[in-house]
């Protein structure tokens, strides 16, 4: 009912034509965008945007008159980055080509140019251009901010073989927020048509949350990776597995290592100090020099050994099918304990925040399989 009282009108028509084109996904999420927000809306509203975008600091862009940055208000989309500048010429024709299909697409449905009374009318040159123009913006902003949608599939005969599907996109202004990490403090779960981020390790207070664009250290190399990226998002990454070169899953270390406080590099276990900084971890003490507090390494030791033994068996319940509170808590701990006192990257870790988020995934929009 909500679709047939928004979109469905102006894309009833045109839907068979958008599915013989196969112009991707972002550029349906285009129309469909571009339909819901209404042409009579469009009007008003888009010349008034395009100023601000023109006089206004980048910062300051896609907040509404309360000060507020909302995914559900149009302005929070229309704002965007797009990487205009960035772009070659040959992709922005292309872009620009598509934007000319879909405008005379919704021209011949004769269902989306209508006045506010609901009367189709014949569009002028200038609404011609006012809605390709806003289409050529979103053929630029969505590749680099659209998320997608998704459904768990749970396999209920072998739960380690449940997969995610994606079965639409969206756009999510507030999601756009987050920078990017191969090795993000934050992940996406859908539930229904709301997009939720949740934390997967340990996030200090006043550090910022991470997500990632879709590489991981763990599964791509990292000239994939940076490659990747900068094709999609026109940026090169400078995050920490990135800076430091970590390995993926298959070269990392099996062993927990504990990390100095202050540098974060291996302690010495049989000395029980630092080699970088020669700060003491027979026991808990305050430097002054570094302003920090280090432990006992020994006690902490101890402590690995029993955390991790409850998280084997929180792993066990989870792929057994036990998505239960008390298995995500213990996962959480191990997690949080490990990003303490454990040098990344850790095999351990890795395997820790994957469990996770598969419990956050059945918790999400997810649907049953037996095979």
């Amino acid at each position: 009912m909500r679709a047939l009282a928004s979109y469905h009108g102006p894309e009833c028509d045109i839907l068979t034509s958008l599915a013989a084109l196969d112009i991707g996904k972002n550029s349906v999420l285009a129309c469909r965008i571009i339909s819901q927000t209404t042409f009579t809306q469009l009007k008003n509203v888009v010349p008034v945007y395009f100023t601000e975008s023109a006089e206004k600091p980048p910062a300051s862009l896609g907040f509404d008159g309360a000060g507020k940055y909302r995914s559900s208000d149009y302005r929070t989309i229309y704002h965007l980055v797009g990487n205009k500048q960035s772009r070659s010429v040959s992709d922005l024709f292309k872009r620009c080509a598509m934007a000319f299909v879909l405008v005379k697409l919704l021209e011949q449905s004769s269902r989306f140019f209508v006045d506010a009374a609901g009367v189709a009318f014949t569009p002028s040159v200038g609404d011609i251009v006012l809605v390709g123009s806003t289409l050529f913006i979103h053929m630029m902003n969505l590749p680099c901010n659209a998320h997608s949608v998704t459904e768990f599939r749970i396999n209920i005969n072998n739960y380690q073989q449940s997969v995610t599907s994606e079965i639409g996109c969206g756009a999510y202004g507030v999601m756009s927020l987050t920078n990017h990490s191969c090795n993000p403090a934050a992940a996406r779960f859908t539930f229904g048509a709301t997009e939720v981020l949740k934390a997967v390790r340990f996030i200090p207070a006043g550090t910022e949350v991470t997500d990632s664009y879709g590489e991981h250290y763990c599964v791509q190399k990292e000239e994939s990776r940076i490659a990747s990226l900068l094709q999609q998002y026109y940026f090169k990454c400078a995050c920490e597995p990135c800076r430091h070169h970590w390995p993926t899953y298959c070269g990392l270390q099996e062993e927990c290592m504990l990390k100095c406080v202050s540098c974060n590099n291996p302690i010495d276990l049989i000395g029980g100090k630092c080699p970088k900084c020669n700060l003491d971890y027979s026991k808990t003490s305050r430097s002054e020099k570094f302003n920090v507090v280090t432990y006992n390494w020994m006690e902490v030791m101890v402590q690995l050994k029993r955390i991790k033994g409850e998280f084997d068996l929180a792993y066990k319940g989870v792929i057994a099918g036990n998505n239960s509170s008390e298995n995500i808590n213990k996962l959480c701990e191990f997690i949080e304990f490990i990003d303490r006192y454990v040098q990344q990257p850790c095999k351990l870790y890795f395997e820790a925040q994957e469990t996770l988020k598969h419990c956050f995934d059945r918790q999400a929009s997810s649907c049953l399989v037996s095979a």
